[in-house]
């Protein structure tokens, strides 16, 4: 089954609050990059697709209910090029929208291979997402600090990327395996999430959101992004030679928008 008729499956229920759930989540712009990533690490480690699918379903469900919930913190009107949840539904069914997905994601890896670990995993990631939405809410650009606002990156981006290597090392029951992934996709989700503050830079500045494009040079901003690409690829040196290590290495690129050449200077 492909993964988006797995993702359907999973979002059902009472009519208006599946809409409003399903209404970000079947959004054309969604690019499902953090699946993606999943079963790509997975396919390294030699994990059939069919074995990550509960685990790439419910990473799609956390990360799709934080948006949910972010809109609606920042009464927002838009995401993905449509009305925002918030917008479209009212706050009360955004909430609740939200929350839904983030149950469904629970019970949908409760179920997995080691599934009491998987599902504390991602409780911890959740955590540090959620607390680092709490600092960035607070944060002026006066208090900003460049290691201020990668460490809000890291946790807000960074562990949700990890969380997805970590899965996939997990299925394959492989902890060593498990560790190096989620190192690599924390530095893969910095070196995104700095990418996007670099591309919205005039957006962020007008919404007063402290990103590191606003306190250091644009040349310092890509050396970041470049030493990140540098370290998680370091971090899946001794997979070299599976066959999947090249295109897990293109997608990391990918993520940083930066053109592919298996190698980060």
């Amino acid at each position: 089954m492909a993964f988006e008729e797995f993702l359907t499956n999973h979002v059902t229920g009472g009519k208006a609050i599946t809409a409003a759930q399903r209404h970000l989540l079947d959004a054309p712009k969604a690019k499902r990059v953090r699946p993606k990533f999943m079963l790509t690490c997975g396919r390294l480690l030699g994990v059939p697709d069919e074995e990550l699918l509960e685990s790439a379903v419910a990473v799609e469900l956390m990360h799709t209910g934080s948006l949910i919930h972010d809109d609606l913190i920042d009464e927002a009107d838009e995401r993905r090029g449509r009305p925002s949840v918030n917008r479209l539904y009212g706050n009360t069914m955004a909430l609740l929208a939200g929350d839904g997905l983030l149950s469904r994601a629970v019970l949908s890896l409760s179920g997995v291979k080691n599934g009491a670990e998987a599902t504390r995993e991602a409780a911890k990631t959740f955590i540090e997402l959620t607390e680092a939405v709490a600092v960035e809410a607070e944060l002026t650009l006066a208090d900003a600090t460049p290691e201020g606002v990668i460490r809000i990156a890291d946790a807000k981006t960074g562990a949700l990327f990890g969380l997805c290597g970590f899965l996939a090392g997990l299925a394959a029951e492989d902890l060593e395996a498990a560790v190096r992934l989620e190192s690599a996709g924390r530095l893969a989700g910095r070196a995104f999430q700095i990418r996007d503050d670099i591309d919205d830079l005039t957006e962020d500045v007008a919404n007063g959101v402290p990103t590191l494009p606003q306190l250091v040079s644009g040349k310092e901003a890509e050396r970041i992004v470049r030493n990140a690409l540098h370290d998680a690829i370091t971090q899946l040196k001794p997979y070299a030679d599976r066959s999947g290590y090249g295109t897990l290495i293109d997608d990391i690129y990918k993520l940083a928008r930066i053109p592919s050449s298996h190698s980060v200077v």
